[in-house]
């Protein structure tokens, strides 16, 4: 099953965005390519002259293959130039449809100065304009647009209905994707495409298992660093299971999301105190924001691990 496929069968779920009068929208989702599929199942739904996206018409191929003439779309936080292009373009009347359409993405990441250039032209665009901003994070988008938009919050995907969009022969490949895909398509799609998931993940276990002494980080450095490429999927993976067993660790075991390495977790529970993990995951966090430069890479695993080690022991149970 595909997005579109998806969002139709469940349409129900999202009428209230699709039968959206406003000129401008906020949409709100984790899950980036989910967000993008539905942005322009939205515009689907405005150009068919069917009652319900037929994915065939004329209208809908164009917006399927991004060339129709009435929807823009950026994928880039937008800049000033782009800004001056969507204001120099908003009374240019419809070639095609009786709308145009504006897909801005990552709106959270455009600069206030941006925002507040576009501002007017979102709170009176002329009839024929919508705006549909994209985000990650509503809470990072000026109050004065926020207050000029309706907003939406798409709701992440069950495990269930992530079973139901990916495909693999591999059925334990599958549950481990969806275990640890935060309910995101986007992130499952990823993961079960990288034939280096399953490693990763092995690499993960075994590192908080059998990482007992200082001489041990030297071999797990090497053994990460084969998989440097990946780096960002090592270290969302580390604070995956990492936050399994502060969940063990409380008491509720149905809380976990590896439920298919529940002993493995246990084990490494036994290990490493809710102090600990605590302490990891924030660490973890400060390498989540460091990703985005360019710092020295085995300089990061270095002291991850060294770190790891050194809190492991100092908040023993």
């Amino acid at each position: 099953m595909n997005l579109y496929d998806f969002i139709v069968k469940n349409r129900a779920n999202y009428e209230n965005i699709l039968k959206s009068n406003s000129h401008a929208l906020i949409i709100e989702s984790k899950d980036e390519l989910f967000l993008d599929a539905f942005a322009k199942y939205f515009v689907l739904n405005l150009f068919c002259k069917n009652e319900i996206p037929c994915f065939t018409c004329g209208d809908c191929l164009k917006v399927l293959n991004n060339n129709s003439l009435d929807m823009f779309i950026y994928d880039k936080p937008i800049m000033v130039d782009n800004a001056k292009e969507i204001i120099d373009n908003l009374y240019v009347v419809p070639a095609e449809n009786d709308y145009k359409v504006f897909i801005i993405k990552n709106f959270d990441k455009v600069s206030e100065r941006v925002q507040n250039k576009l501002l007017k032209s979102i709170e009176e665009p002329p009839k024929f304009v919508k705006f549909i901003l994209l985000t990650s994070n509503l809470e990072s988008i000026l109050p004065t647009v926020r207050s000029r938009c309706e907003k939406y919050e798409l709701p992440l995907l069950t495990k269930q209905q992530i079973n139901e969009l990916i495909s693999s022969d591999n059925e334990n490949l599958k549950i481990c994707v969806i275990e640890n895909s935060n309910n995101s398509y986007g992130q499952a799609k990823e993961y079960i495409e990288n034939q280096n998931f399953m490693n990763v993940l092995s690499l993960v276990f075994d590192m908080f298992k059998n990482m007992t002494k200082s001489s041990d980080t030297l071999k797990y450095f090497f053994k990460i660093n084969k998989y440097k490429d990946d780096f960002d999927m090592f270290i969302k993976l580390l604070e995956k299971v990492m936050f399994d067993v502060l969940k063990f660790n409380s008491g509720d075991k149905s809380l976990i999301d590896n439920q298919s390495h529940l002993n493995e977790i246990e084990q490494i529970a036994s290990n490493y105190s809710s102090l600990a993990c605590v302490k990891i995951l924030d660490y973890i966090d400060g390498i989540n924001e460091s990703l985005q430069f360019n710092a020295n890479f085995n300089l990061r695993i270095d002291t991850l691990l060294l770190y790891i080690l050194e809190v492991k022991f100092k908040c023993k149970k």
